[in-house]
């Protein structure tokens, strides 16, 4: 998590495959936004992949959960480096 003013971003968190779905996530998304407002925070940021029909997006599903809103979408580039 970084911290500035009264702003958190909290960001790059993961859970070892072989550990998912028990939880962890959340309960690190929670620890990350209570310690924000600890530490005197107004707003917690972040991002992730949208969820689509063709491909789920767990992370999207739980910060929505956790009660994040979506406050814009933009585009993802990916760069093709095998194409050079």
């Amino acid at each position: 998590m970084f911290t500035t003013g009264r702003v958190a971003w909290i960001a790059f968190a993961a859970t070892k495959a072989s550990h998912r779905g028990r939880g962890a996530q959340s309960s690190l998304i929670a620890e990350r936004v209570r310690r924000a407002s600890e530490l005197g925070c107004d707003w917690v940021i972040t991002e992730t992949a949208e969820e689509l029909p063709d491909r789920p997006a767990p992370s999207y599903r739980n910060l929505r959960r956790l009660g994040f809103t979506d406050a814009y979408r933009r585009q993802n580039y990916v760069a093709d480096l095998a194409g050079r």
